[in-house]
């Protein structure tokens, strides 16, 4: 009966109700000559049941729809009815004793539907047992739908990770707090696509006073700031310091909480998600003493910086253009140069891609522009089969983003997709079935063509720009892919039952094509550069050609 612990709280709460009276008639009744019941479960022998009248009140959890107990002078039939049903009978030993007994109705997956009374939080709260059922069923769901956690870690580094944080828990906690324990047992997977999402809307209220500057993360590991209240601190200077925190020491201490398989891409993730971090690891201060260094000067300068809510912070803060989200693929032509630059920043909508790729290269023809540039630096993935419209009038050969792909068929993933038998599917996608390039007359380019890549190409970004490199597209210029050459993905939603916090976990994994298991890396560029420098230098090739 381990699965006691899980439910303690539940069966606190059942032990409490009502007095059990074995002279009253509506209450079932078996008698039993030893302290030894037999059971048996929807006509399945199930472990044996041991008497015990000393206990207030026993519980007896069940998954079957029908129990029967065995006693050796009697039995006794129970229908369980619906999961978390409780029926109450009396066992009356041979002295006179009762055993006041309740049997409960389980459902098969605890974690998919748990007691209604588990998931009541008092004022913010969370109790150690129910942070303790979240974590257990984050584990379990991590198990359920990912193919292997352990890959990359190990099955001691991540279990003993999780046997610490379920071990170190406070009487009670809060949303950001249980956060704050479980995201970086998450990192340690060491899958881009396996996260913990930090839950905004628990912390960032309308009355909370944060720290009011708007601070991006660069790939050197620098801060620099974006806006300030009341531009106390002047735009694009470099932070040296918040509260004497040095910004490499804030840096380190967030990574945990941001998963990829390289340092470079987490870092590329932290960029979006330094405001959230540093509330949850400094935050709560009434100010804030910067130490910072202005644009293009040395001279370390320091200031104090008021704690302010998000309104204050908006009418305050300098005017800067806004930023719009960018679409999902553009392209100008500078006919001067006799260069076209294509911006993809979204593996969205082929069908939208097919007529973009259409009209783009009808004119790049009618223009007579054979020198494309193509950027992905912005993109971190979506849809393949995105990609797959733009590689057919670029490549040079047959090619396949993903060469083979293993799928977990978890019993999360059928509830969800409604299909399929629970197991692993693999498959390996035969040569004969790689994409045939389109012929010259029905719309490939003819010209040169160079990708740029950054650490943040992500996902299906990514397999495009391997496969954009194995198929001879042209020449790739940046930084290496943030997605790697075998890399888990396709992910699935799981939230924890009592907190609600969000975990996403592949259930796939990919080999994306001539990659090789034992050389896991992203995809290497032809001319190494950052990703700020690699537009200039791609200009620069096709000049000196």
């Amino acid at each position: 009966m381990s699965i006691k612990s899980i439910f303690s709280v539940f069966l606190a709460f059942i032990c409490s109700l009502q007095h059990i009276d074995a002279q009253d008639v509506t209450i079932p009744i078996l008698r039993t000559n030893s302290k030894e019941i037999s059971i048996l479960q929807d006509g399945s022998k199930q472990t044996k049941w041991y008497v015990n009248p000393e206990i207030k009140c026993d519980s007896l959890l069940t998954t079957g729809g029908e129990i029967t107990l065995y006693s050796g002078n009697d039995s006794l039939t129970v229908r369980t009815g619906k999961p978390w049903d409780a029926t109450d009978i009396a066992i009356v030993t041979p002295s006179g004793d009762t055993a006041h007994t309740r049997i409960v109705r389980t459902p098969i997956n605890i974690y998919t539907n748990p007691p209604k009374e588990l998931l009541k939080i008092n004022n913010g709260f969370i109790t150690r047992e129910q942070a303790k059922f979240d974590i257990n069923s984050l584990l379990y769901a991590l198990l359920d739908i990912h193919p292997d956690i352990f890959s990359v870690a190990g099955h001691k580094k991540i279990m003993s990770a999780f046997t610490e944080t379920l071990g170190n828990l406070p009487d009670s906690l809060t949303t950001i707090e249980l956060y704050r324990r479980v995201a970086p047992v998450v990192t340690l997977i060491g899958d881009g696509h396996t996260m913990t999402r930090f839950p905004y809307n628990d912390v960032f209220t309308d009355s909370l006073k944060r720290l009011p500057i708007y601070i991006g993360v660069m790939a050197d590991r620098s801060l620099v700031t974006e806006t300030c209240i009341d531009s106390i601190i002047p735009a694009n200077s470099k932070i040296i310091s918040i509260n004497s925190l040095s910004a490499d020491s804030m840096i380190t201490a967030m990574l945990p909480y941001m998963s990829g398989e390289r340092e470079f891409y987490r870092i590329s993730r932290l960029d979006k998600q330094f405001a959230a971090l540093f509330e949850m690891l400094y935050g709560g201060k009434t100010e804030y003493l910067i130490e910072y260094t202005e644009p293009g000067r040395d001279k370390i300068r320091k200031a104090s910086v008021p704690a302010s809510t998000h309104k204050e912070m908006l009418s305050r803060s300098p005017k800067t253009a806004p930023k719009f989200e960018l679409p999902p693929y553009q392209y100008k032509i500078d006919t001067g140069k006799g260069i076209a630059i294509m911006e993809f920043n979204k593996c969205i909508n082929p069908s939208k891609m097919t007529a973009f790729c259409d009209s783009m290269f009808k004119e790049l023809s009618s223009c007579n522009i054979k020198k494309l540039i193509i950027d992905v630096r912005h993109n971190g993935g979506g849809d393949s089969r995105v990609g797959d419209v733009l590689l057919k009038r670029l490549a040079k050969r047959p090619f396949a983003q993903t060469a083979s792909i293993l799928a977990k068929v978890s019993p999360a993933a059928i509830e969800r997709f409604g299909e399929g038998e629970p197991g692993m599917l693999f498959y390996e996608v035969p040569e004969s079935a790689y994409i045939q390039p389109l012929p010259h007359d029905k719309g490939h380019f003819d010209g040169e063509t160079i990708l740029l890549t950054s650490n943040h190409t992500f996902s299906s970004a990514s397999s495009f720009a391997n496969a954009f490199k194995e198929a001879d597209c042209g020449m790739i210029i940046g930084e290496e892919t943030g997605g790697m050459n075998v890399t888990f993905g396709d992910m699935m939603y799981w939230t924890m039952p009592v907190s609600g916090i969000v975990t996403t976990i592949s259930y796939k994994r990919f080999w994306f094509m001539n990659s090789d298991e034992n050389d896991i890396h992203g995809v290497i560029p032809h001319i190494s550069t950052t990703a700020g420098n690699a537009l200039e230098t791609a200009i620069k090739q096709f000049k000196s050609k």
